[in-house]
């Protein structure tokens, strides 16, 4: 009985041993199609019961028991019926093989246990995650009694009762024991495998959201911020947006714990980037000048526990291009959330623009009217006042001094007219007065005024283009609109300068819209009149249209001159574009819609259009905007060229240096670095006198100094500088007619 209670302690650790062999390979084939892993299981699970069957409890000669039936009969309750077919008819085979008297009751032991399991999984259908205790035992009960009648199968010349009598116990224990602990630690097993199995799938959808999200999403890694925060709340710090701002360093130093862990599709279609890799690599690019006071507005947001944190934020892309986004995300309330936060960056950068664009038509508008009803007020106020001058001047004859006092009041009062006329100019959108108009013709005829309004000392130039669209406007509001950006660059050159008027026909379309959303697609005549000025601040360019504004002297100016021309253009339903730059001068360019008859006749000629020229040289394409340098460079691809770029005078010195196949040298004007384009244009031909040279520039700059041997060659780039923003079209035809001409 001992040697049999020890062989029974042999077979249960046998069999839980084998239990967490089966767990181990379990976790290794859930990858694999339902048909093959019954079929495995089925295999494991025959395999484990004839290992058991090697130490089994010896009853007589022939007549072994072991934990193989428990086996069989678990394998259909947690690996399906096809897999408790294949265990059984393996475990049967192999007791068939063992042989002895007792071979044909172990057999149908075995067979019956396999049959009780099939029967029981038919009868009641579970997930075998559910199985308890109580199935258990039903199933090793039925079973113990079953098997335990296979005695009475034993050849006759056996004693079947003192068999039995020897089983009852050891198999009553094992049995019951056996399949309770087996079961027991397969279905917590299965358990595990049904939760790993929802988290995968749960990851796998959250991957797919992520990849395909229509939005953009960061995937960040702010377990270091949030170790960061502890430790400062650790440290006594109460007051975080207070300590954060006087402490800049340790937001910078929390800022660098952020991880970016990976981004989505939307995100590199957002910034411009090929790979995941090329945004990774330059986050620190894409942030705007306000990241650190979000990001202080986030840590505060962590800090108070709130849930979710929303704010708008400025970014770039990788190109350069300005960015306007709402970032979201869900605060995590656990120390493993913060491994993993999704960030969600919605672009509201076309919104905010069109708000801007809203926001100053409105508030043109509201000027506009104020000014009209203001001006119809101060207009009677001085007809009094004129009317009074007059009455008083004839009761003065003969008092020389006390006249020319009146005299001087009527000069004022003339002075307050005119300025009256121009706000109501400016508030009126009467276009009964519009007709056919050749803006050549008419800017010849306007030469001569503008000669005798401006200072001897002011060179003034006409750049006429040829076969010129026609415009419908305001003769007069176009006089005015001339006139004014006249007399502006004049005043912009006190000791002398250029001023260059040019014309010329333009096409806006779509991309050009994208970069600049108060401009319209369509045809345009533009009219563009530079000087070589003091230019412009950025914080002075974007108040210049608001009337009143002026940077002159006080009684100098009224502060409506450009706030008539931008009103001028907005009744004509055109596009008005500023360059400028501080000491070097500015440009203005006034896109008039051409009229109907022309846009037809483009269209057709559109229609019909002759092919782009093409070539095969290898161009240098020099200019400190990424974004253009990307542009130009794709532009001549498709024409056919070799490009390489270079972002600045210094950098495209040394591509010459090292490519002697360079062809011809397209660069901007004004670019960082200290070398400017006519600059560059002296040392490459010094290198390279074969080398072909064209310019382009938004700013017209004829006062760069040209000097030294080739000192003509750098004036006559001056006569083919291509005006920014240029289309395809024209940089085709004015590199090919730079590399068709003779040096």
């Amino acid at each position: 009985m001992l040697r049999m209670l020890i062989e029974f302690g042999q077979n249960l650790t046998l069999l839980i041993a084998l239990t967490f062999l089966y767990s181990y390979i379990l976790r290794k084939i859930t990858t694999i199609s339902r048909l093959y892993a019954s079929l495995l299981n089925g295999i494991l699970f025959g395999g484990i019961a004839i290992i058991g069957i090697q130490i089994p409890m010896t009853v007589a000669d022939g007549i072994i028991v072991d934990g193989r039936t428990v086996i069989v009969m678990l394998a259909s309750p947690f690996a399906g019926n096809i897999a408790g077919l294949v265990a059984g008819s393996l475990v049967a085979a192999f007791r068939f093989y063992l042989g002895g008297v007792g071979t044909g009751a172990g057999i149908g032991a075995i067979v019956t246990a396999m049959l009780i399991g099939m029967l029981f999984v038919k009868k009641f259908p579970m997930i075998p995650g559910t199985i308890r205790t109580k199935h258990l035992l039903a199933l090793s009960s039925v079973m113990t009694g079953i098997s335990l009648l296979w005695v009475f199968a034993l050849p006759a010349s056996i004693d079947a009762l003192a068999i039995l009598q020897k089983l009852v116990l050891p198999v009553g224990i094992m049995y019951p024991l056996g399949a309770l602990v087996l079961g027991l630690l397969l279905a917590h097993e299965y358990r595990f495998l049904d939760l790993a199995s929802i988290v995968q799938k749960s990851e796998a959808r959250f991957k797919g959201l992520f990849e395909n999200a229509g939005v953009s999403i960061w995937n960040e890694d702010l377990s270091g911020v949030r170790e960061a925060l502890e430790k400062l709340r650790e440290e006594g710090v109460t007051n975080l947006r207070y300590f954060l701002e006087t402490n800049k360093n340790i937001a910078e130093e929390i800022a660098s714990q952020v991880k970016i862990i990976s981004v989505n599709k939307a995100t590199l279609k957002l910034f411009g980037a090929d790979t995941q890799k090329d945004i990774l690599n330059r986050v620190s690019s894409t942030v705007g000048p306000d990241a650190m006071a979000v990001f202080i507005d986030e840590l505060c947001a962590i800090w108070d526990k709130k849930m979710i944190f929303r704010a708008e934020a400025s970014f770039r892309t990788l190109d350069g291009q300005d960015l306007s986004a709402i970032i979201t995300f869900k605060i995590p309330t656990t120390s493993e959330g913060y491994k993993s936060v999704p960030v969600s960056l919605i672009d509201v950068t076309e919104r905010r623009q069109l708000e801007m664009k809203i926001r100053s038509a409105q508030k043109m508008e509201a000027i506009g009217q104020l000014t009209g009803g203001v001006s119809h007020d101060f207009n009677n106020l001085l007809c009094i006042i004129q009317g009074n001058l007059e009455l008083l001047s004839d009761m003065l004859v003969g008092n020389k001094e006390a006249l020319k006092r009146v005299e001087i009041a009527q000069r004022g009062v003339t002075r307050g007219v005119e300025i009256t006329r121009k706000l109501l100019n400016f508030s009126n959108r009467n276009t009964q007065k519009q007709q056919l108009t050749s803006m050549n013709s008419f800017i010849e005829n306007l030469k001569e005024l503008i000669v005798k309004s401006v200072m001897a000392t002011i060179k003034v130039e006409t750049r006429l283009a040829k076969d010129l669209w026609h415009i419908t406007t305001d003769p007069g509001d176009l006089e005015n609109a001339i006139l004014n950006l006249a007399l502006n660059a004049r005043d912009a050159m006190q000791d002398g300068g250029s001023l260059i008027i040019e014309t010329a026909n333009k096409t806006l379309d779509k991309y050009y819209v994208q970069r600049n959303p108060e401009a319209t697609a369509g045809n345009y005549v533009m009219i563009s009149v530079s000087d070589t000025g003091s230019g412009m601040t950025e914080q002075v360019k974007e108040k210049i249209l608001e009337p009143f504004f002026t940077t002159k002297d006080v009684g100098k100016g009224t502060g409506l001159g450009l706030s008539m021309v931008y009103g001028f253009i907005q009744r004509s339903d055109g596009y008005l574009k500023v360059f400028s730059e501080v000491g070097k001068g500015t440009t203005v360019r006034l896109y008039i819609p051409c009229s109907m008859e022309d846009t037809a006749n483009q269209s057709n000629q559109q229609e019909t259009a002759t092919p782009l020229p093409r070539g095969r040289e290898t161009i240098l394409i020099v200019d400190d905007e990424g974004a253009l340098l990307d542009i130009t460079s794709n532009y001549l691809n498709e024409l056919g060229y070799t490009t390489i770029t270079a972002e600045n005078g210094q950098q495209a010195l040394k591509v010459l240096d090292q490519n002697e196949g360079v062809d011809l040298l397209f660069s901007d004007v004004i670019m960082s670095g200290g070398i400017n384009g006519y600059q560059l244009a002296q040392e490459a031909y010094k290198q390279h006198p074969s080398l072909k040279v064209l310019l382009t520039s938004g700013l017209f700059q004829s006062d760069v100094k040209k000097s030294g041997p080739y000192e003509g060659a750098l004036k006559q780039l001056d006569n083919r500088v291509l005006e920014k923003p240029y289309k395809m079209s024209e940089l085709a035809l004015a590199l090919r007619h730079t590399l068709d001409r003779a040096n």
